[in-house]
């Protein structure tokens, strides 16, 4: 009678917990099953169940301990191996994934002509970079039913077997089957901008904005599009959008910067890249753009300051070594300037900017021929390097050598003519060498483009 009551009572149960199951009331299902199993009665089906409503719940360690019970009374329950290998693929063990739905396959060859546990294994071949079998469980899938996920999962397989081509294809198919769905048309801007066709990239990344938006990457991804197409108001526009829906993201802070220092919005740089060293790794690449920021506003100290935790996160970097000797020359600090750019050069030899700084720092009284040295070493590496040409013809007048300053500042000229300080000074050496008529020309050239500078040769020419 005991025997007879326990078995009515299990089934019972296991009605009432199916029911709740069917009815997605995973936890009053659960309580059911876990009465069946408290009971003594360890059948894989009822620890099956439990598996599939602790799943459904997120309880996924729990989830894999019943489902791998459940295997122990049968382990070629192809059921089982399918749910447990979901279980594995959304905590992140890709690899258990794909060898337990491969068991369920074997186990039960049926569940091979189902989409659903065909796409599972395409997912996770994804996960796993396994691209050619990717590529073939969707397309099996879509020989089934034609879906939009599949259409993206066959898309990204494509593009990383290198068939760009069919990728695009496979993306525009699934806007035309899912024309409302904003991840779709996200899809196909992401391939046209992983084809350099960024002009392309933009009006399926706007549809997928007005579908979906709090879409921030693809906010994001056009902003990088209209970044590359050197639309900076856009691109700052949509980094911006970027930054207000992922607040803790540093490099939405950083892109959103570079877009600002583009348009020389300088100021409006510096908070966002203070936020991006605030919420993120600290790099020593965006100590250095904000250390540029500061020096185009003239904050030279802060500069200093920015370009010292630059180099202290990254000590092997010429460039930052670089920006701080300029920083250091901006206060006038020459002996700093100095060794910050000595410095440089000893981690590359071969840095013309190494070299120009180097002559900056030493140019003044009393070391003009090292810096003449410097500005020379500078020019064997970058010939058309205009400062340092104009540095050296500067340095040569200081040191009385008219004619090498002439031919160093004529050099110069021929790079850039627009320079007004460059005139000037060609009009003061034309006249240490006699020739007054090209001073006087160099006079002419002054008074359109800079009165003061003008005014002070024409009272040189005077004498």
């Amino acid at each position: 009678m005991d025997v007879w009551f326990s078995k009515v009572l299990t089934t019972y149960w296991m009605f009432r917990g199916r029911r709740y199951y069917r009815h997605k009331s995973y936890s009053d299902a659960l309580k059911y099953f876990e009465r069946i199993i408290n009971g003594g009665a360890t059948s894989s089906v009822t620890l099956a169940h439990a598996g599939f409503c602790l799943a459904k719940l997120k309880r996924y360690d729990e989830a894999i301990d019943v489902y791998q019970r459940a295997l122990q009374g049968n382990v070629e329950h192809g059921q089982v191996h399918a749910e447990l290998a979901e279980v594995y693929s959304d905590t992140g063990r890709y690899q258990e994934a794909y060898d337990s739905l491969h068991r369920a396959f074997r186990a039960k060859p049926k569940l091979q002509q189902s989409s659903f546990y065909v796409h599972n294994l395409g997912n996770i071949c994804l996960k796993l970079e396994r691209w050619e079998e990717a590529r073939d469980s969707y397309s099996k899938a879509l020989e089934r039913k034609s879906d939009e996920e599949l259409w993206i999962g066959l898309g990204i397989s494509l593009k990383n077997l290198n068939r760009s081509d069919d990728a695009l294809d496979a993306f525009q198919k699934s806007t035309e089957i899912a024309p409302n769905k904003g991840k779709t048309w996200h899809w196909l801007g992401w391939m046209y901008a992983q084809l350099n066709r960024d002009c392309d990239s933009i009006v399926p990344l706007q549809r997928a904005i007005q579908l979906e938006p709090k879409n921030a990457s693809a906010h994001r991804e056009q902003g990088d599009c209209y970044f590359k197409l050197r639309n900076f108001r856009e691109a700052a526009a949509c980094y911006q959008h970027y930054v207000e829906l992922k607040a803790d993201e540093p490099v939405g802070y950083y892109n959103l910067a570079m877009a600002h220092c583009e348009l020389r919005e300088f100021a409006l740089a510096v908070k966002p890249l203070l936020k991006a060293l605030e919420i993120g790794p600290k790099f020593g690449e965006v100590y250095a753009d904000l250390g540029s920021v500061y020096g185009e506003l003239k904050e030279f100290g802060k500069a200093v300051e920015a370009y010292q935790n630059a180099t202290r996160l990254e000590p092997d970097c010429v460039r930052y070594y670089c920006g701080l000797s300029a920083a250091y020359l901006s206060l006038e600090k020459q002996k700093e300037a100095s060794e910050a750019a000595r410095e440089a050069l000893r981690l590359d030899s071969g840095s013309a900017d190494g070299y120009l700084l180097l002559g900056c720092a030493l140019h003044e009284p009393g070391a003009f021929q090292k810096a003449i040295d410097a500005y020379n070493e500078s020019l064997k590496l970058n010939p058309t390097q205009f400062e340092a040409l104009a540095n050296l013809g500067a340095a040569y007048h200081e040191l009385g050598q008219a004619e090498e300053a002439k031919n160093a500042l004529l050099r110069a000229e021929a790079l850039n003519s627009a320079d007004p300080k460059l005139h000037h000074l060609l009009g003061k050496v034309y006249l240490e060498l006699g020739q007054k008529r090209e001073a006087l020309a160099e006079y002419e050239k002054l008074k359109s483009v800079d009165s003061s500078l003008a005014a002070s040769l024409a009272e040189v020419l005077k004498t």
